[in-house]
């Protein structure tokens, strides 16, 4: 993406004004002209689609006046929008195939008569659950104005991921879920409901000062087993997790959020939910019965991982765990670079602190070696 040096600091100045916009009609207006003006564009809006198919969606822009009831007298025959909804994707009017085509002309001709433009670019809006509400459009006044180039698409979108984090900020705000809360891609608490963070202050100590070992040992663990939910939320067993708290029994639940592929997540953006639920524990026999069950980690690493991870916590060398497993030592320092990535624990002494076999279980190991290793 290619921005013209007299344009970059209209680029940031739109990127600050978005940070801080609650998309306000008066915002979203500045929005407007800021961004027209970096793409020599010279109209923008937002339409936010209703409940229903056949309502007429709202629409805040800087298009003139006599645009808006000419647009919802044929916005059912707005082909972008029927192309955008079903691909998902970012669409552009000359990159439609048969855009031109006499099934479009009516709603072509209705729109040029109040407001000629040569192209356009509808980029979806998303909720946070992946439902599209709405768009982001812009386009070019002229019959004859030039088509939106490669970089001019890949301009707006790179606008628009800033807006779309915007949108998402406002959608989780008004969320009242009392048992539910919002992480995004590291584990940061975006939102939480009472109930939830009650629990989280309970379990983990977030938010107290009281905070003991087990609490924080107990958020470590909470932290690594969603930060291998959020990189393989495709694997069975990685959904839940569980720990045993004053003779009650809460298991968390995550959720990813479907989401834009070509916006990668950021931190402070949602990337998914987390719920709770508790019942008593009769017995320690149930509860590591549930534990089993809600901490299958062991399936995010391979075989030879939690090989590796044993002898680890053996306290073991990286030459005598290539002599046992029969590999180079370079093999070994391959699977150990993967096991700190996954895990996010970059040293050995890291691992065996925050690690145990209760939440990733290895093969063939026993609680013994967990704590002759701590020891």
């Amino acid at each position: 993406m290619y921005v013209p040096r007299i344009k970059i600091q209209q680029l940031h100045t739109l990127i600050e004004t978005i940070h801080g916009s609650s998309l306000q009609d008066d915002e979203i207006q500045s929005i407007a002209q800021q961004t027209s003006s970096i793409l020599d564009a010279d109209y923008f809006a937002l339409l936010r689609f209703s409940e229903s198919k056949d309502s007429v969606p709202s629409m805040i822009s800087n298009n003139p006046p006599e645009f808006y009831p000419a647009y919802n007298e044929v916005f059912k025959e707005d082909f972008l929008v029927d192309a955008l909804i079903t691909s998902g994707k970012t669409c552009v009017l000359q990159r439609i195939p048969g855009w031109n085509d006499r099934q479009n002309r009516n709603f072509l001709s209705t729109l040029a008569s109040v407001r000629p433009a040569s192209d356009g670019i509808y980029i979806p809006i998303k909720a946070v659950d992946g439902t599209i509400r709405g768009l982001w459009a812009i386009a070019r006044a002229g019959l004859d104005s030039p088509a939106f180039s490669d970089n001019d698409i890949d301009l707006f979108s790179f606008i628009s991921s800033f807006l779309a984090e915007a949108y998402a900020r406002l959608s989780i705000s008004s969320s009242k879920e009392e048992n539910t809360a919002y992480l995004d891609l590291y584990g940061n608490i975006l939102l939480a409901g009472k109930k939830i963070q009650a629990r989280f202050g309970e379990v983990f100590g977030i938010g107290r000062s009281d905070a003991g070992i087990t609490q924080k040992r107990n958020f470590t663990s909470f932290l690594l087993r969603y930060r291998t939910f959020a990189t393989n939320h495709f694997m069975p067993g990685l959904d839940r997790w569980a720990v045993n708290t004053n003779g009650r029994l809460y298991t968390f639940y995550f959720t990813f959020i479907t989401h834009d592929s070509a916006t990668p997540p950021k931190q402070g953006v949602p990337y998914a939910l987390v719920s709770y639920a508790d019942t008593t524990v009769s017995g320690e026999e149930t509860y590591q019965k549930e534990q089993l069950l809600t901490n299958k980690a062991s399936c995010s690493f391979t075989k030879r991982e939690r090989e590796v991870l044993r002898c680890i916590f053996k306290g073991m060398s990286n030459k005598e765990i290539a002599y046992q497993m029969r590999v180079d030592e370079s093999t070994v320092k391959r699977h150990t670079h993967n096991i700190y990535e996954k895990t996010g624990f970059y040293t050995r002494v890291n691992l065996v602190l925050n690690l145990s076999l209760d939440t990733i279980p290895l093969a063939t190991d026993s609680p013994e070696l967990a704590e002759k290793a701590i020891s």
